[in-house]
């Protein structure tokens, strides 16, 4: 199953297909301009989905509070601010 077809699929037609080549052309700055469209691919792709696509440190950036607090329900909110602590040490002993 592809990428669009996991968090397009209550997306209009017309507006879908646009979004579906924004997504094949350039996902991550598709989902840093729309966070609506990054959280719904937080509740519907994988974890390894989402390092696959965006990478540990992109990732790190984008699990924004905000955005973590969008995210439904509570305990995969709580999944995402777990996994954000724990890519930030990561991050952080890798560098130091």
């Amino acid at each position: 199953m592809k990428l669009s077809d996991k968090i397009l699929w209550d997306v209009p037609i017309q507006q879908r297909k646009k979004l579906e080549e924004a997504l094949e052309n350039d996902p991550i700055r598709v989902f840093e301009h729309n966070e609506e469209l990054f959280v719904k691919a937080l509740n519907s792709l994988s974890w390894y989905e989402l390092v696959n696509l965006f990478g540990v440190e992109k990732l790190d950036e984008l699990l924004t509070e905000e955005t973590i607090g969008k995210v439904f329900p509570k305990k995969r909110r709580e999944y995402y601010k777990n996994a954000r602590r724990l890519l930030s040490e990561y991050a952080l002993s890798s560098s130091g």
